[in-house]
C-alpha cells in the first residue's frame, strides 16, 4: 500500500527506515480505506516521519508515544525545527496527522491521564444516574444538564467540597441574573430548567428543600409573540430544486429534505435511522430515537418512498453500516452526524436564496 502512495524507491527506503514504519503502514492502510485523497496520505506520512526523526535523535522509544509526548514536540520542537526533511511545520497540520498516528499505536498511548475525581465530578456522576435511572430522560438532555449543573458548581465551589447549605436562594438568583446578561432568552430558560432539575435532584436526596427550585426565576417567553417563519410553495419549490438529484450526495441529501418536509422528523432522528426501520411492503418509517425515546411508527409518501429508493439503489455508498443515511466524504462509508445533517440543510437555503 505504501508503495501506491510513494514511488521512488528513495522514498520508500527512507520512511522504511523511520522508527514509526510499521504504525505509518497501519495509518497509510487506514486513510486509504476510509477514502482519503493522495495528496493528503503523503502529507500525514511526512509529518510522523519528522516526528520519528524527533524520537530517533533523542532516543525515545515508540512504546513512550502518546499525548504528552506529542505536545512536547508541538510546544517544544516546532516553533524551532530546523530539519531538513521536507515537512509542514504548521501546528494545525502537523497535530491532525499525530492524532492519525495515535489510533494506530497502542490503546494505552491514546488514554490520556485522568486526574483525580473532584467532588464536584462525583457529584455529577450522581445526578447522571437519577436522570438516567429515576427520570428516564434522553442522552441530549442528560448531556446539557450535567454540563449546567458542572457549570453551577464549580462556579460555586471550585474543588473544594460541596456544602448543599452554601447553595442559597440569594446565590441562586443571582447567579442567574448574570448569567442571563450574557444569554439569550431561549438559553437562558436552558439554563433555569436544567438548575431546577438539578435541585429536584437535591431535594430527592433530602439535601436541600423546595426553596432552591422556587428561587430558580422565571424567564418570559411567549409563544405568539413571533409568528413561526415558514416557507410559501414557491420557496418550498426552489428549496426542493437545490439539490441535485443527478449525484449520489444530491440524493441522500434531498431524501434528508424530505423527511424534515413530510414526515416532522428531528435531525438527530434523522442520523439514526437505519435500513431496517424502513417498511417498504407497508409504506412506514419506524423513528427508533426521539426526544422522549419513545418509538413511533410514521407512513411517508409515495415521493418521499421514491426518494428513499433511488439512494438506497443509486446513490449509498458501499458500507457495513446499517445507517440508512452514510458520508460520502472522509471518512466514507460512516454515518452521517448531525453536523452534517444540519449544514446540509443551510446550504440548500442559500443556494435557494431563502437565507436571512
Amino acid at each position: 500500500m505504501l508503495e501506491h502512495y510513494f514511488k521512488r524507491p528513495r522514498v520508500q527506503a527512507r520512511i522504511r527506515k523511520n522508527v514509526l514504519y510499521p504504525p505509518i503502514r497501519k495509518l497509510v492502510r487506514h486513510l486509504h480505506d476510509c477514502g482519503y485523497g493522495a495528496v493528503t496520505i503523503q502529507s500525514y506520512v511526512q509529518k510522523i516521519e519528522h516526528f520519528g526523526n524527533w524520537l530517533a535523535r533523542n532516543d525515545m522509544p515508540v512504546e513512550s508515544v502518546n499525548r504528552d509526548t506529542i505536545h512536547t514536540f508541538l510546544d517544544r520542537h516546532l516553533p524551532r525545527c530546523h530539519c531538513t526533511l521536507p515537512c509542514s511545520c504548521d501546528r494545525k497540520d502537523v497535530r491532525a496527522a499525530l492524532n492519525g498516528l495515535l489510533y494506530t499505536l497502542p490503546a494505552r498511548c491514546r488514554r490520556p491521564q485522568n486526574p483525580p475525581a473532584t467532588p464536584v465530578d462525583k457529584e455529577i456522576r450522581g445526578f447522571r444516574a437519577y436522570m438516567t435511572n429515576v427520570c428516564g430522560l434522553s442522552p441530549a438532555t442528560i448531556h446539557y444538564r450535567t454540563r449546567i449543573a458542572s457549570e453551577f458548581l464549580m462556579d460555586t465551589f471550585g474543588r473544594r467540597c460541596i456544602k448543599y447549605r452554601d447553595i442559597t436562594p440569594c446565590h441562586v438568583m443571582e447567579y442567574v441574573a448574570n448569567k442571563a446578561k450574557q444569554y439569550k432568552p431561549g438559553s437562558t430558560k436552558v439554563l433555569t430548567s436544567s438548575l431546577r432539575s438539578y435541585f429536584r435532584y437535591l431535594q430527592f436526596g433530602g439535601k436541600c428543600s423546595h426553596n432552591l427550585i422556587e428561587a430558580v426565576p422565571n424567564v418570559p417567553d411567549w409563544k405568539l409573540a413571533t409568528l413561526p417563519k415558514t416557507m410559501t410553495q414557491e420557496q418550498l419549490s426552489r428549496f426542493l430544486s437545490s439539490f441535485d438529484r443527478t449525484t449520489a450526495s444530491g440524493q441522500r441529501d434531498y431524501a434528508m429534505a424530505l423527511c424534515f418536509l413530510e414526515l416532522g422528523m428531528r435531525a438527530c432522528e434523522v442520523t439514526t435511522l437505519l435500513l431496517d426501520d424502513i417498511d417498504w411492503k407497508n409504506a412506514t418509517i419506524k423513528i427508533r430515537v426521539s426526544k422522549t425515546l419513545r418509538t413511533r411508527i410514521l407512513p411517508f409518501s409515495d415521493r418521499l418512498g421514491r426518494a428513499l429508493a433511488c439512494y438506497v439503489k443509486n446513490g449509498r455508498p458501499m458500507t457495513n453500516s446499517r445507517n440508512l443515511f452514510i458520508r460520502h466524504s472522509v471518512p466514507k462509508g460512516k454515518p452521517i452526524t448531525i453536523y452534517i445533517v444540519r449544514a446540509t440543510m443551510r446550504y440548500a437555503h442559500e443556494r435557494a436564496g431563502l437565507a436571512d
